[in-house]
């Protein structure tokens, strides 16, 4: 997004003070994993935490959620769910074939839940 005429878009650095601060414990992750997704996506979206019981058809699943526009989808799921990755991302590129798609780990995450970041 650029800023409008006469305003100043906010340097990266201070949006991961902010992020950092309250980001690791509002989502549950670490900070390191939190200054990775706000570098990448640059804060346009909040994250959508997704109960993944609630996730029978991944591909239906991802047209739901992810804008077919999006340009970055970073998807954070536990440690204990690797191996599962390829799944999520070949239904968020069916969606959005052009997205870069990145796909994090984190030791303090829900095992049943998956965080989803887009831009």
């Amino acid at each position: 997004m650029t800023p409008a005429r006469g305003e100043e878009k906010t340097p990266v650095s201070s949006m991961l003070m902010d992020t950092t601060h309250d980001g690791g414990e509002k989502w549950g992750l670490e900070e390191d994993l939190v200054r990775t997704i706000v570098s990448v996506i640059e804060l346009d979206s909040n994250p959508r935490k997704v109960p993944l019981k609630m996730i029978s058809d991944p591909d239906k699943f991802m047209s739901l959620i992810i804008p077919k526009g999006a340009k970055k989808v970073v998807l954070v799921l536990s440690r204990e769910r690797m191996g599962f990755e390829n799944q999520y991302k070949e239904s968020v590129r069916k969606v959005s074939s052009s997205a870069v798609v990145m796909v994090l780990f984190s030791h303090k995450l829900d095992k049943d839940v998956m965080l989803i970041f887009f831009k």
